[in-house]
């Protein structure tokens, strides 16, 4: 095989979930995944790919990282602990409203 000058390597990194009975996605990310793309991801594209999930599937959801770097930016983190109402621990917890 023959390697030209316009031949380069190609990546993608894909996202898909399960919640339920229903399939999340996929959602391609086109070249290395980083933490703000992650992020960007998260706060942005994941609310339209469950539009077509029922409120009431979506109350408990657990997010399976590979260990990829960007999965444990200290942004994501945050936002994943903030958005699911986990503890550091990775535990549900419930919401209290707070008093001024």
């Amino acid at each position: 095989m023959r390697q030209d000058d316009h031949q380069h390597r190609f990546k993608v990194n894909v996202w898909a979930g399960i919640c339920g009975e229903y399939v999340i996605g996929p959602h391609f990310f086109e070249g290395n995944l980083t933490g703000n793309g992650y992020l960007q991801f998260l706060q942005n594209d994941l609310l339209q790919l469950q539009r077509h999930i029922p409120p009431d599937d979506l109350n408990c959801q657990w997010f399976q990282h590979d260990g990829a770097p960007a999965h444990f930016t200290l942004a994501v983190r945050f936002f994943i602990r903030i958005a699911q109402c986990l503890d550091k621990n990775g535990r549900h917890f419930e919401r209290l409203p707070v008093n001024y």
